[in-house]
């Protein structure tokens, strides 16, 4: 199982080096980029519900055209502080597997807001420098100003996905 995980992430490091679209979005003052072919849609803040004995990244759940979908703050995610949410704060909503045979479930990502789809070149990108981040982070891109890091979401959130793939 766990060989499985390393050789899925090293594909998945290895597609990620060879670019493609990223929607980029800002934890302020970071930038941060996921590929644009996990993102089902970007949507505006909504109440959410907070649910009990729910993992400290997890905001609650959101009804989304009848779909119960939880939200994960980001922010927690990466070991940032807690903040507000603000009128240009907003909710990811990607697509994540949740178990060896591909099915997948969809997870709300609080961000702070969305910046650009970009295209990156796999030649921009670097690999980042190894941390504790558990292989969130994928590669690094420079822009003019500053790094966009680009992030594996099923490494942030796949625990979270198989919880609620098998609630679903």
């Amino acid at each position: 199982m766990q060989q499985e995980l390393t050789r899925t992430r090293n594909e998945r490091s290895a597609s990620a080096m060879q670019g493609g679209k990223y929607l980029v979005f800002a934890l302020d003052p970071n930038q941060y980029g996921v590929p644009i072919q996990s993102v089902r849609e970007i949507i505006a803040m909504h109440d959410i519900t907070p649910l009990p004995r729910m993992p400290h990244f997890v905001r609650g759940v959101i009804n989304l055209r009848g779909k119960i979908i939880p939200v994960a703050d980001l922010r927690i995610c990466l070991g940032m502080q807690f903040n507000e949410a603000t009128r240009i704060s907003c909710i990811i909503v990607s697509e994540i597997e949740c178990d060896e045979d591909g099915t997948t479930t969809q997870i709300g990502c609080m961000v702070d807001s969305v910046c650009e789809v970009r295209e990156v070149n796999g030649d921009e990108i670097q690999f980042p420098p190894h941390g504790g981040d558990g292989g969130a982070v994928q590669g690094l891109v420079r822009t003019d100003d500053t790094v966009v890091a680009l992030l594996e979401l099923q490494v942030l959130l796949g625990e979270l996905a198989a919880h609620s793939g098998n609630a679903a």
